[in-house]
């Protein structure tokens, strides 16, 4: 959530378009991750950091790449707790720069959804053939 502030702090308008993205985005990513063995903090990360990119609209300002940073290494383990710490306290106390409004249709959002639906797709399918962790199946069938 803290991240999606500092998109949201940009300035820039955020579509019903970009919300969709990065709900499906962050879903999608999840269910890959989890289908493949991730662990909670792992899948989560990975939910967080393609969700908030979407919502971004994939242009993220410094500050949001610098707590994305964070987030990645915080689903890593504890042995980088510190740069996690480091990184998400200075995108916090980072002003991000104003964005500039985004064109209303973006080919670049319209790739990614069908990206996320497709992936999504892809962990349904193997898990009519192999099996995989019940949590892959269900946050897929989210998406």
């Amino acid at each position: 959530m803290g991240i999606a502030a500092l998109v949201l702090d940009r300035g820039a308008a955020v579509s019903r378009l970009s919300w969709l993205n990065a709900a499906m985005g962050a879903s999608s990513s999840a269910a890959v991750a989890v289908s493949v063995g991730a662990d909670a903090a792992a899948a989560t990360a990975a939910a967080g950091v393609i969700g908030d990119l979407a919502l971004s609209r994939w242009r993220p300002g410094r500050s949001v790449v610098v707590a994305l940073v964070g987030l990645v290494a915080f689903g890593a383990g504890a042995d980088l707790a510190p740069l996690a710490a480091l990184a998400l306290g200075t995108a916090a106390w980072t002003r991000a720069e104003r964005a500039e409004p985004g064109p209303e249709f973006s080919a670049s959002v319209l790739s990614a959804i069908l990206a996320f639906a497709t992936a999504a797709l892809t962990v349904l399918t193997i898990g009519q053939f192999e099996a995989i962790r019940d949590a892959a199946v269900a946050i897929a069938a989210v998406t």
